[in-house]
């Protein structure tokens, strides 16, 4: 597996490593050992304790030939995840990441950089006459982190949703009694906090935030949080009297006030 090969990264293990050329130097009160690196900056390697031991990585190692060679059952492996890669970065320019959080053209950036790292590690872990097919595909293009897919759909079901809020007979209850509640109460309901998701949304629509927007494509889950909030509600306030139902007809004195 690729990465029980890469665990340890070290100069000491790195094929960039020229141990035929090396040089002493003193760095304050140390002396340390450099060796040649074709890697390196300046050429050389990160240093070296007097006994030859080192513990750092620049970030560029590379396997020897020789680990290289051995390596090459590996490239299914490799050329697998960036397969798995390339998938996801054109799933979410089609039909956009569920992040509650960043936009589309960030998650798509982030598995591009996936991309890169697992040619990286075709690049350090093989000999070229090994790397997998996937590994010549054109690398994705970079796209504006603030790129959203499905906008157009987006904004339409945030607006039925916002809809569907609004005439919720649960959330509409909420709205009249909040301010019956003590803070305690209102906490406890989190009766508010259900409040501002609508309040939020009619927010995020009219200042086009997709993101925020997008949380709402499906309106069941909010919708349910109502019910609920409402049931914890009746719980604390009692459920309200209904109000009486008043005869059909000529009313009178008796009727209208409840005398018998």
């Amino acid at each position: 597996m690729a990465k029980k090969n890469v665990i340890n990264k070290c100069c000491e293990n790195c094929g960039c490593l020229d141990k035929s050329r090396s040089e002493k130097k003193t760095i304050g009160e140390r002396e340390l050992l450099f060796y040649g690196c074709s890697n390196g900056p300046g050429g050389c390697s990160l240093a070296f304790s007097p006994d030859g031991k080192c513990d750092g990585c620049c970030g560029r190692w590379e396997a020897t030939q020789e680990e290289k060679a051995k390596n090459k059952s590996m490239a299914k492996e490799l050329g697998g995840q960036i397969k798995e890669s390339f998938e996801r970065w054109r799933y979410i320019s089609i039909h956009g990441a569920s992040d509650p959080v960043w936009e589309d053209g960030c998650n798509m950036n982030l598995v591009r950089n996936h991309v890169l790292y697992g040619k990286s590690q075709c690049q350090s872990l093989l000999l070229p006459e090994d790397y997998p097919e996937e590994y010549f595909l054109e690398t994705p293009p970079e796209v504006n982190d603030k790129y959203m897919a499905r906008v157009e759909e987006i904004r339409e079901r945030s607006k039925k949703s916002l809809e569907a809020y609004k005439a919720d007979s649960d959330y509409r209850f909420i709205l009249q009694v909040v301010n019956r509640l003590t803070k305690q109460q209102n906490e406890q309901t989190h009766a508010s906090a259900f409040l501002r998701y609508v309040s939020g949304l009619e927010a995020s629509i009219q200042n086009d935030r997709l993101v925020e927007m997008r949380r709402h494509e499906s309106p069941e889950r909010y919708l349910d949080g109502f019910r609920e909030c409402r049931k914890r509600i009746e719980e604390i306030l009692g459920k309200p009297e209904p109000e009486p139902v008043l005869p059909m007809g000529q009313l009178s004195l008796f009727d209208l006030y409840g005398l018998t």
